[in-house]
């Protein structure tokens, strides 16, 4: 008997006895009991151990005034005087008959015996028996979690604690969640977040049972065999990341994004395990069939923090957000700019400014490792730990606006050029359309491993984005750089770009082991315009459009 059958009959056999067990149970404790010869004996056995228990309870009853009224000895003070009682000389010669006491003697002894001590021994082993019998069938409430974190959860039940650092028990009642998220964290370093309205219990260090709503798990190596328990379905991990999703009318969807899974369920009076590895989602219905479903990656929240009210749900992160001030699933706020030259996050814009192209950490932004202005005349730093652009091209050394994110309309606004930044008529800047606007010459360098930090680890794989100079309708031609580095390497760079208007497409892959994303834009360094315009602060104006950090 496997560990899941074990669980399982245990789990059926307890409600068999208790008399709450359901119908659709009954049907599949039945067909384990004709299916494993193991099973059918663990039921016989309990069933032997429950009907021994109820027959002990009038015995208890009869016997108990006269043993208690009698002088007993408690087991403690059996083992205090096997501690202190004389010892007995044994002959060391002599033959066997030597040793045998006289038939007087041996009945003199017999008849000096009292029976109360013996009754003691006996109903303190049957009652040890049922002690340990009670602890087996009806588990005694064990600190196994903790809840973590919680975002506007409230709880039908009245002395159910649903802020952070609460400790969470077995053997307690059902908690319905009628709103909000909490996230549990078991002592195993399994972590679960459950979006209500639901209803959960947790019965034991490795398994919760969801009546209905979303549960999203997190199972880490020392956790595998966490499992979760449905109205129809065990859905037992293997070392993964997967959302449950149970509804009142016995419904179950198990959604796989990473590892692998075996879901349990019967049906037609048989047991079937049915593996669901990552990328895939499974639909087990109120009579245990199982059909493929589209996965879902975006529907179970596998992250919160309630200090900055984050609720993620699986989809990218929007990076124009990000550098901007916010979370990356909001616009984040237009109105903050920075400023290259000096890596402070301002209202007030800085104009054409011929700096050194030093690194300037920005310390207003956790997620903002630094920005510069750069220039491949000298070693040219992007991040705080000291990674070099090697590649970067000469440039004039001229900035000519700040760094902004999702700019609003017409804030470049002046008497010959209009301010709102668009290509194709689609207007930037918003939520919908987000961008990250970056006049030549601006490199801004973001930190991974903080955005994965809040993220709950989940991986970043991909940067993606569309990169272009906006057409605001200025007389002059352009010539800018585009490039995307990571830890300083390029993977990214298309140097001259000399057409307004047009966007083009760029992915990067993103490893683990991955730190920094640095995004730059430079000028074209020309020679061959009129001296008035031989600098970056000509119509430079390199968009990044829709900029997103794809996480898995």
């Amino acid at each position: 008997m496997d560990k899941t059958a074990e669980l399982l009959i245990h789990e059926l056999v307890n409600k068999s006895l208790e008399g709450t067990i359901a119908q659709a149970e009954i049907q599949q404790l039945n067909h384990l009991l004709v299916s494993d010869p193991q099973c059918a004996a663990y039921y016989v056995s309990c069933v032997r151990l429950h009907f021994a228990i109820s027959k002990t309870g009038p015995l208890l009853r009869e016997h108990g005034y006269q043993c208690t009224s009698d002088s007993v000895l408690s087991l403690q003070e059996f083992a205090d005087y096997e501690m202190t009682a004389p010892g007995i000389e044994i002959p060391k010669n002599g033959i066997e008959d030597d040793l045998k006491p006289a038939a007087g003697i041996e009945q003199a002894r017999a008849a000096t015996i009292s029976k109360t001590p013996l009754m003691t021994v006996l109903i303190s082993c049957a009652a040890l028996l049922m002690v340990l019998i009670y602890i087996y069938l009806k588990p005694v409430a064990m600190e196994v979690a903790t809840l973590t974190d919680a975002v506007d959860a409230q709880s039908l039940n009245a002395n159910t604690i649903l802020s952070p650092g609460a400790r969470l028990l077995t053997a307690q009642p059902p908690v319905i969640l009628t709103r909000g998220i909490v996230k549990l964290l078991y002592d195993n370093d399994v972590e679960v977040l459950i979006e209500a309205p639901a209803e959960y219990q947790i019965q034991s260090s490795d398994l919760i049972r969801l009546n209905y709503g979303r549960l999203f798990a997190r199972v880490s190596e020392a956790g595998k065999g966490f499992s979760v328990l449905t109205r129809n379905t065990k859905i037992v991990d293997l070392g993964t990341e997967f959302g449950v999703y149970a509804d009142t009318l016995n419904k179950t969807e198990l959604h796989v994004f990473k590892g692998k899974t075996t879901a349990v369920a019967s049906v037609n009076n048989s047991v079937q395990n049915i593996g669901v590895i990552g990328g895939q989602a499974r639909e087990i219905n109120a009579v245990g069939q199982a059909r493929d479903i589209h996965l879902k990656k975006d529907v179970f929240v596998r992250a919160i923090d309630s200090k900055t009210n984050l609720i993620w749900r699986g989809q990218g992160l929007n990076l124009a957000d990000l550098v901007g001030g916010g979370n990356g699933l909001e616009a984040g706020r237009s109105t903050v700019r920075i400023d290259p030259t000096s890596g402070f996050m301002q209202a007030m814009p800085q104009i054409d400014c011929t700096v050194p192209n030093t690194f300037h950490p920005v310390s207003q932004n956790v997620f903002v490792d630094g920005v510069f202005v750069p220039d491949g005349d000298t070693e040219q730093v992007v991040s705080s730990r000291g990674d070099i652009f090697r590649g970067c091209p000469p440039t004039s050394g001229v900035t000519h606006t700040d760094l902004i994110a999702n700019p609003q309309a017409e804030i470049f606004k002046t008497s010959i050029r209009q301010g709102t930044i668009q290509f194709d008529g689609q207007v930037f800047g918003n939520s919908g359309c987000p961008c990250i606007v970056m006049h030549a010459n601006i490199g801004v360098t973001v930190d991974l491993d903080a955005i994965r930090a809040l993220y709950a680890d989940n991986r970043i794989t991909r940067f993606i984005s569309r990169a272009g100079i906006a057409d605001l309708q200025e007389p002059y031609p352009c010539n800018a750089g585009f490039w995307i580095l990571i830890d300083g390497q390029t993977r990214y760079g298309n140097r001259h770009v000399r057409q307004k208007g047009v966007l083009q497409d760029v992915a990067v892959e993103i490893r683990d082991s991955d730190r920094f994303l640095t995004l730059v834009t430079t000028d074209g360094g020309d020679v061959d315009i009129p001296e008035a315009y031989k600098r970056s602060i000509t119509c430079d104006w390199c968009v990044f459009a829709e900029p997103v950090l794809v996480m898995e």
